[in-house]
C-alpha cells in the first residue's frame, strides 16, 4: 500500500511540473526504458570492488522525464530487480565461517535531476550526462535453511524483539528506506525521436538492513525468547565454528549498504509539431527557451 501510495504521488507530481509549458507540454516529455545487470554491496561482501559473477542479476527500469532547460532535465524513475549475497562465495575467513546468506526484491522509486554535456538542440551523435537524486527503496531480505527461504525483518535476528533486557538492542527496522542514487550516463542519437542510453548508477541507502545485517550478535539464551525464537536463534548465527563471542560484531554499522546498475534502454522524444508559448519552471531556465529575454520568457522557438 505504502509502495502504490509513493508512485502515485511521484507521477502526480510530474505531471504537475508537465502543466508549466501552456501549450503543447508534452513535446518537453521524454519516455524511456531500460535493462541490464545489478549487484550489492555491504555487509556480506569481500572488500574487492567487483562482485563474483553469481551475484549480478538482471535488473529493468522506466521512466518519464521533463526537459527543465537545454542542459537539465528532471526524470521520474522506477526500477525492479534482485540483489542476493552468500558468505559462502567470499574469499575472508572470518566472512567464510560467519556462514549468513540473504536474498531480497528491490523496488526503487526516484526523482533525478541530469546534467548533460551538450545542448539538446544542437543534435550531437554523442551526449554524456551526470545525474543525481533522492528516492524510495523496498525490499525484504529472507535468508536460506535447510530449503526452504525464510523473511529475516520479522525474527529481529539482531535481537530487536528481545525485551526485558539491560541490552541496547536495535529498534525493528523499516522494509523502506531512502535512497541517494548518483551516476553517469551516454546518449547516441539515432533520430530525431530515438535515442539510445547506458548507465551506470549507485543507489546508495539510508538503511544498513537490506541485508539484515548491521550491528552485534544477540545473547542466544534472549533471542531465543523472542516470538520466534527458533528460526530467529538459527539465523542470527549461521557461523561453521558455533555461536560467536557474547556482542560480537555481526556486522559493519557504520557504514549503510548500496546496490549499483549498469544499463542500457532506449529514449522516445514525441516531436513538436510548431512553437508555442513557454513559462518556465519557477522562472530559472526562461531565457533558455525564449526569443527576447526576460524573467518568464516571451514566445520563442523552445527545444527544436
Amino acid at each position: 500500500m505504502l509502495f502504490r501510495t509513493g508512485v502515485k504521488y511521484a507521477f502526480l507530481s510530474l505531471l504537475l511540473l508537465q502543466q508549466s509549458g501552456e501549450v503543447m507540454a508534452q513535446s518537453r516529455m521524454f519516455f524511456s526504458a531500460g535493462a541490464g545487470a545489478v549487484y550489492y554491496n555491504g555487509d556480506l561482501r569481500d572488500k574487492n570492488y567487483f562482485p563474483p559473477s553469481q551475484l549480478i542479476h538482471p535488473i529493468g527500469d522506466i521512466n518519464v522525464g521533463y526537459n527543465i532547460s537545454r542542459h537539465f532535465d528532471l526524470t521520474l524513475n522506477y526500477y525492479r530487480g534482485k540483489v542476493d549475497c552468500a558468505d559462502s562465495l567470499a574469499d575472508e575467513l572470518d566472512n567464510i565461517l560467519r556462514n549468513q546468506n540473504f536474498r531480497s526484491q528491490i523496488d526503487e522509486v526516484n526523482f533525478m535531476l541530469r546534467f548533460k554535456l551538450f545542448k539538446i538542440d544542437q543534435h550531437t551523435l554523442f551526449n554524456p550526462y551526470i545525474m543525481a537524486g533522492f528516492g524510495w527503496l523496498f525490499f525484504n531480505p529472507e535468508g536460506y535453511y535447510e530449503g526452504s527461504w525464510y523473511k529475516l525483518q520479522p525474527l529481529g535476528t539482531e535481537g530487536q524483539f528481545v525485551t526485558a533486557t539491560e541490552e541496547n538492542y536495535p529498534a525493528p527496522y523499516s522494509l523502506h528506506a531512502n535512497t541517494f542514487p548518483f551516476g553517469f550516463g551516454l546518449t547516441v542519437r539515432l533520430s530525431r525521436q530515438w535515442r539510445i542510453k547506458a548507465e551506470f548508477v549507485q543507489h546508495f541507502l539510508f538503511t544498513d538492513y537490506l541485508d539484515d545485517t548491521s550491528t552485534k550478535y544477540p545473547d542466544s539464551t534472549e533471542v531465543s525468547a523472542t516470538p520466534n525464537g527458533y528460526y530467529a536463534a538459527i539465523f542470527s548465527s549461521r557461523r561453521l565454528n558455533g555461536f560467536p563471542d557474547y556482542r560480537r560484531n555481526r556486522g559493519n554499522e557504520g557504514a549503510n549498504d548500496n546496490y549499483v546498475n549498469v544499463s542500457v534502454g532506449i529514449i522516445f522524444n514525441p516531436t513538436r509539431k510548431k512553437s508555442y508559448q513557454f513559462r518556465s519552471f519557477l522562472g530559472i531556465f526562461g531565457k533558455d527557451y525564449s526569443g527576447r529575454k526576460g524573467w518568464w520568457g516571451e514566445k520563442g522557438k523552445g527545444i527544436k
